[in-house]
C-alpha cells in the first residue's frame, strides 16, 4: 500500500482578520490567471516564495472551505509526512498561525494540534474495521456491517466506550477495550498532540 497522508490545516489570526482575507484573495487569484501551473497548490506555493516545496511536498489540496473572518480550511494529501513546511511557509508570510489534523495509517502517524476543537474536530480516538478475514459468526459482525468500510472517530474515552457498549461488549474503560479487540478485525489509533520534524 503506497503512503499517503491526509492533512487538514486550520490558518487563523485572532488579531488581524485583514490577513485572512488576503490567504482568500492569493488562493482565489488562481483561477483568473494560473500563471502556468495546473495545481492550485504549487502557485500558491509559488505564490508566497516557496516554490522549492513543490517537488519536496507533492502537495496537493483537495478541498477549501472559507470561514471569515476567523480562519481558512484546508485539506490536503502528500505522500509522506504533513507538509509541516507549507504550514509554517503560509503562517510566516501572512502573519497568522495554524492547527492542524494528519492523518498516515501506513506508518501509524495521526496527529491532532486541536484538541480543544476550536476550529477542526477534536478526535482523539480513530477506529479502523479491517475486512481482510471472514467476520460473519464473530462478535464484530454488526459494527463491521454497519461501519461498511468506513473508519469511526471519537472524541472522548466515553464515545468509544459507550460505542463498543452499543454492540453488546462488556467494557467500562478504554483500557476494557484494548484487553478484548481482535486486531483481525478492529484497529485503534490514538491521534497525539505531537509536532513532527518540519519539512
Amino acid at each position: 500500500m503506497s503512503k499517503r497522508c491526509d492533512s487538514t490545516v486550520a490558518f487563523y489570526s485572532d488579531t488581524d482578520a485583514e490577513a485572512i482575507k488576503r490567504i482568500k484573495c492569493d488562493l482565489e487569484a488562481w483561477s483568473q490567471d494560473k500563471k502556468g501551473y495546473s495545481k492550485l497548490s504549487d502557485y500558491f506555493l509559488a505564490l508566497i516564495g516557496a516554490e522549492e516545496l513543490v517537488e519536496k511536498l507533492h502537495l496537493e489540496f483537495s478541498s477549501i472551505t472559507y470561514n471569515l473572518p476567523q480562519y481558512i480550511e484546508i485539506a490536503m494529501h502528500t505522500t509522506d509526512l504533513p507538509p509541516c513546511g507549507f504550514f509554517d511557509v503560509v503562517a510566516h508570510h501572512y502573519g497568522v498561525e495554524y492547527v492542524f489534523i494528519a492523518e498516515e495509517p501506513c506508518t501509524g502517524l495521526f496527529i491532532n494540534t486541536d484538541m480543544k476543537g476550536r476550529f477542526l474536530l477534536p478526535n482523539k480516538y480513530r477506529v479502523t474495521f479491517l475486512y481482510d478475514r471472514s467476520y460473519g459468526g464473530t462478535p464484530y459482525e454488526e459494527m463491521l456491517e454497519d461501519a461498511e468500510g468506513y473508519p469511526a472517530c471519537f472524541k472522548t474515552e466515553a464515545e468509544i466506550v459507550d460505542f463498543f457498549k452499543l454492540y453488546g461488549f462488556k467494557v467500562e474503560s478504554y483500557g476494557d477495550i484494548e484487553s478484548i479487540i481482535n486486531p483481525d478485525f478492529i484497529c485503534i489509533d490514538v491521534f497525539e498532540r505531537v509536532y513532527v520534524t518540519r519539512q
